[in-house]
């Protein structure tokens, strides 16, 4: 005789882990020596809020100044500044987050400076949402 035992299974989903937040820098950006260079950026956590967020221009010679920062402890904050450059040439400028959980993010923009003068090519720049649902209608910005 075979004996039939009963049992049960529960199924326990756990909650989602915190993903980081989205940073995004901006950019390109084109300038002269001299001449402050508007940079405009900005984070993003679905799941949190953004607790930090600031310029990173350490690997360049160039200084930022008129900081604004809006939006800290939303789900949403922006940051913007007045880049200016002593010499011309290529640089590269990083904007970096950190939301409630302590999670991570960091972009990178262009910066192309030139002398006085000097004639700067056409740039084309365009963004879009990082992601859009099946059926959901968006928006796709674009600049020359």
């Amino acid at each position: 005789m075979r004996r039939r035992a009963a049992f049960a299974i529960e199924l326990v989903s756990s909650p989602p882990l915190p993903g980081p937040p989205v940073a995004e820098a901006g950019g390109p950006y084109s300038g002269f020596v001299g001449t402050p260079i508007t940079v405009s950026g900005y984070a993003a956590d679905a799941d949190g809020t953004i607790n930090t967020i600031a310029w990173d221009v350490s690997t360049t010679d160039c200084a930022l100044s008129n900081v604004v920062t809006t939006g800290l402890h939303t789900a949403y904050a922006a940051i913007s500044g007045d880049l200016a450059c002593p010499t011309a040439g290529a640089k590269t400028i990083s904007v970096a987050a950190t939301d409630n959980a302590g999670l991570q993010d960091s972009d990178d923009a262009d910066v192309q400076v030139r002398q006085a003068g000097e004639n700067l090519p056409p740039f084309v720049a365009a963004s879009s949402p990082e992601y859009a649902a099946a059926g959901e209608e968006f928006v796709i910005y674009g600049l020359a």
